[in-house]
């Protein structure tokens, strides 16, 4: 009876001496660590196939090239940075089973950026137009502030292998002639352990994605504050115009809508201690709907996205001259 007794006692503390190292394994909390100054640029491949109505061999294939950067502009009291996202350089070409042609005007990237506020535990406060870019490169300018939203990540209490979490987000864009278009991406992240990435020790996270176009939204602060229709709604003539020409052109205005759901799924690497997202690469496919109405007539189209995400670093952090201060060991050397 003795004897059991010990070894039941023996197996409780050693149990507790595990419970109790585990504990004290976690290291120190995960956060962006943000500098003024300080910035990071990458490589950013997108390749994207669009297949309209089943038609897979009539599909658009477009191949993209950016050069992206990252400045840290300013942190507040409370951790928040505010970011400057540019494109020093964009090259872009489309295709079909016939031809492949270039597209300049992803070269007007080049003049667009946009300002980013996030906190230490990588969530987006705000991801907004700073310098737009002309409107034959809006879309692609759109569809690349989503991208930016899915392959920064947020971060838990500690990155250790096994830990999971979620995040999701809720925004309005302006999407395939719809406007206002609500979206909701809910991604699910799980800590697949230590990596190396260009001889430097990462955590290598993995994410899966759901993508809802127009969905229904509910139940937590983050909800958009109105729900309505994704739909351009034609302009009702008013009673008495003074021409009555326009009142039937007005008329004719197309109302279209836009429904999308989608899955994705990939990994995303961040260095814990420099404290910064590093690289991701990750594929998405989306199923959208789109209706195109008028007075007399209703067009229904059907289409599949699949879309590959590559961002890589091209070099070491830096900081600008402006910059005087010493920073942390998230400083790299140029």
């Amino acid at each position: 009876m003795i004897c059991i007794t010990s070894r039941r006692l023996c197996l409780s503390l050693m149990l507790l001496s595990i419970v109790f190292l585990s504990g004290c394994d976690k290291g120190p909390p995960a956060a962006y660590r943000y500098t003024p100054g300080e910035k990071h640029q990458y490589r950013l491949w997108l390749t994207q196939q669009a297949e309209m109505d089943g038609n897979r061999t009539e599909a658009n294939r477009l191949l993209a090239r950016l050069r992206m950067q990252m400045e840290t502009v300013s942190v507040s009291p409370e951790g928040v940075a505010e970011i400057t996202l540019s494109f020093p350089a964009a090259d872009a070409s489309i295709s079909t089973k016939d031809k492949r042609e270039p597209l300049p005007q992803i070269r007007l990237m080049e003049r667009s950026s946009m300002t980013l506020r996030m906190d230490a535990k990588g969530r987006i406060l705000d991801l907004v137009t700073k310098d737009a870019p002309p409107e034959q490169a809006m879309g692609f300018f759109t569809s690349l502030k989503l991208s930016i939203r899915e392959f920064l990540p947020t971060l838990p209490e500690h990155l250790n292998r096994g830990t999971t979490w979620s995040r999701t987000s809720r925004i309005r864009e302006s999407l395939a002639g719809a406007e206002e278009t609500p979206m909701e991406t809910v991604t699910s992240f799980e800590v697949l352990g230590d990596s190396t990435l260009d001889g430097q020790s990462m955590t290598e996270i993995n994410a899966r994605f759901d993508i809802t176009v127009n969905g229904e939204n509910s139940g937590d602060e983050n909800k958009l504050p109105e729900e309505k229709p994704a739909k351009t709604v034609a302009r009702k003539p008013s009673a008495e115009p003074s021409n009555p020409y326009a009142a039937k052109e007005r008329e004719e205005e197309p109302s279209i809508s836009f429904k999308a759901t989608g899955t994705g799924s990939g990994k995303i690497y961040f260095q814990k201690e420099t404290g910064w997202f590093q690289a991701a690469s990750y594929d998405t496919v989306i199923q959208a709907t789109s209706e195109v109405r008028t007075s007399d007539s209703l067009q229904t189209h059907r289409q599949v996205i699949r879309s590959h995400i590559k961002v890589t670093p091209i070099r070491s952090p830096e900081r600008s001259e402006e910059s005087a201060k010493p920073t942390t060991d998230s400083q790299g050397k140029p």
